[in-house]
Protein backbone atom coordinates (compact mmCIF):
# COMPACT_ATOMS: atom_id res chain seq x y z
CA UNK A 1 0.00 0.00 0.00
CA UNK A 2 1.09 3.45 -1.06
CA UNK A 3 1.92 5.67 1.85
CA UNK A 4 1.37 9.34 1.32
CA UNK A 5 4.59 10.45 0.61
CA UNK A 6 4.34 8.08 -2.64
CA UNK A 7 1.00 9.25 -3.61
CA UNK A 8 2.07 12.89 -3.82
CA UNK A 9 4.73 11.88 -5.83
CA UNK A 10 2.65 9.31 -8.04
CA UNK A 11 0.18 12.92 -8.77
CA UNK A 12 3.50 14.52 -10.00
CA UNK A 13 2.14 14.22 -13.99
CA UNK A 14 -0.67 15.92 -12.77
CA UNK A 15 0.41 18.30 -10.52
CA UNK A 16 3.32 19.23 -13.02
CA UNK A 17 0.36 21.51 -15.03
CA UNK A 18 0.60 23.79 -12.37
CA UNK A 19 3.93 23.25 -10.83
CA UNK A 20 7.64 22.49 -10.67
CA UNK A 21 10.10 20.41 -9.81
CA UNK A 22 11.43 22.85 -7.22
CA UNK A 23 7.59 23.36 -5.74
CA UNK A 24 7.22 19.36 -5.89
CA UNK A 25 10.46 19.24 -3.47
CA UNK A 26 8.86 22.23 -0.82
CA UNK A 27 5.79 19.53 -0.87
CA UNK A 28 7.67 16.68 -0.32
CA UNK A 29 9.21 18.03 2.24
CA UNK A 30 5.89 18.67 4.02
CA UNK A 31 5.24 14.84 3.47
CA UNK A 32 8.21 13.06 5.59
CA UNK A 33 7.09 11.59 8.53
CA UNK A 34 8.39 14.08 10.81
CA UNK A 35 6.62 17.17 9.47
CA UNK A 36 3.18 18.35 10.41
CA UNK A 37 1.06 17.48 7.23
CA UNK A 38 -0.10 19.80 4.64
CA UNK A 39 -3.15 21.47 6.49
CA UNK A 40 -5.14 23.02 2.89
CA UNK A 41 -4.57 23.43 -0.17
CA UNK A 42 -5.85 27.09 -1.48
CA UNK A 43 -7.13 27.88 -4.70
CA UNK A 44 -9.23 30.89 -6.90
CA UNK A 45 -11.49 29.08 -8.51
CA UNK A 46 -11.56 32.07 -10.88
CA UNK A 47 -8.46 30.16 -12.59
CA UNK A 48 -8.72 26.68 -14.16
CA UNK A 49 -5.08 25.75 -13.24
CA UNK A 50 -5.31 26.57 -9.66
CA UNK A 51 -8.27 24.69 -9.65
CA UNK A 52 -6.24 21.58 -11.52
CA UNK A 53 -3.65 22.53 -9.04
CA UNK A 54 -5.99 21.75 -5.93
CA UNK A 55 -7.49 19.15 -7.26
CA UNK A 56 -4.71 17.25 -7.90
CA UNK A 57 -3.80 17.19 -3.89
CA UNK A 58 -7.70 16.77 -3.21
CA UNK A 59 -7.40 13.35 -5.06
CA UNK A 60 -4.53 12.61 -2.42
CA UNK A 61 -6.91 13.73 0.69
CA UNK A 62 -5.70 16.59 1.12
CA UNK A 63 -8.15 19.31 2.21
CA UNK A 64 -8.80 22.40 -0.35
CA UNK A 65 -10.52 26.35 0.20
CA UNK A 66 -11.88 27.97 -2.76
CA UNK A 67 -10.72 31.80 -2.59
CA UNK A 68 -13.84 33.79 -2.92
CA UNK A 69 -12.97 36.27 -5.39
CA UNK A 70 -9.33 35.46 -4.65
CA UNK A 71 -9.99 37.09 -1.36
CA UNK A 72 -8.39 35.43 1.71
CA UNK A 73 -10.13 38.05 4.18
CA UNK A 74 -12.99 35.41 4.84
CA UNK A 75 -10.32 32.34 5.25
CA UNK A 76 -8.18 33.98 7.45
CA UNK A 77 -10.76 35.71 9.72
CA UNK A 78 -13.01 32.29 9.98
CA UNK A 79 -10.67 29.61 9.94
CA UNK A 80 -6.95 30.09 9.28
CA UNK A 81 -6.03 32.46 12.07
CA UNK A 82 -7.43 29.77 15.03
CA UNK A 83 -5.77 26.82 13.14
CA UNK A 84 -2.16 29.01 12.96
CA UNK A 85 -2.71 29.81 16.53
CA UNK A 86 -3.39 26.56 17.74
CA UNK A 87 -0.21 25.15 15.48
CA UNK A 88 1.87 26.09 12.37
CA UNK A 89 0.02 24.49 10.08
CA UNK A 90 1.33 24.28 6.84
CA UNK A 91 -0.62 25.30 3.82
CA UNK A 92 -0.15 25.51 0.14
CA UNK A 93 -2.15 27.28 -2.76
CA UNK A 94 -1.59 28.44 -6.41
CA UNK A 95 -3.34 32.22 -6.22
CA UNK A 96 -2.61 35.56 -7.12
CA UNK A 97 0.22 37.44 -5.14
CA UNK A 98 -1.74 39.83 -3.04
CA UNK A 99 -3.01 36.48 -1.50
CA UNK A 100 0.89 34.92 -0.95
CA UNK A 101 1.30 38.57 0.33
CA UNK A 102 -1.28 38.83 3.19
CA UNK A 103 -0.42 35.35 4.27
CA UNK A 104 3.78 35.96 4.19
CA UNK A 105 3.06 39.07 6.66
CA UNK A 106 0.83 37.52 9.00
CA UNK A 107 3.08 33.82 9.18
CA UNK A 108 6.18 34.71 10.99
CA UNK A 109 4.03 35.52 13.83
CA UNK A 110 2.77 32.09 14.27
CA UNK A 111 6.46 30.21 13.33
CA UNK A 112 5.79 30.06 9.39
CA UNK A 113 7.63 31.12 6.61
CA UNK A 114 7.19 31.17 2.90
CA UNK A 115 9.50 27.85 1.47
CA UNK A 116 8.66 28.21 -1.36
CA UNK A 117 7.50 31.07 -4.33
CA UNK A 118 7.09 30.54 -8.11
CA UNK A 119 5.94 32.87 -10.58
CA UNK A 120 2.99 31.25 -12.85
CA UNK A 121 0.81 32.04 -15.96
CA UNK A 122 -2.21 34.24 -15.83
CA UNK A 123 -0.37 36.54 -12.65
CA UNK A 124 -0.60 33.50 -10.18
CA UNK A 125 2.04 32.21 -8.12
CA UNK A 126 2.63 28.93 -6.25
CA UNK A 127 3.68 28.85 -3.16
CA UNK A 128 4.15 27.25 -0.06
CA UNK A 129 4.31 28.39 3.46
CA UNK A 130 5.46 26.13 6.71
CA UNK A 131 7.81 25.97 9.88
CA UNK A 132 11.49 26.42 8.59
CA UNK A 133 13.28 23.60 7.86
CA UNK A 134 15.48 21.88 10.12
Amino acid sequence: MANRRELLRGSAAVVMLASSPALMAAIDTLTRPESAPLYKVLFDARHDASQRFAAAFAEQGVAMYALPNGDITPFWRNELAFVWAAAPAPIAGLTDASVLFCLEQLAPQFGLRVLHREARSAGLVAWVLAPPRT
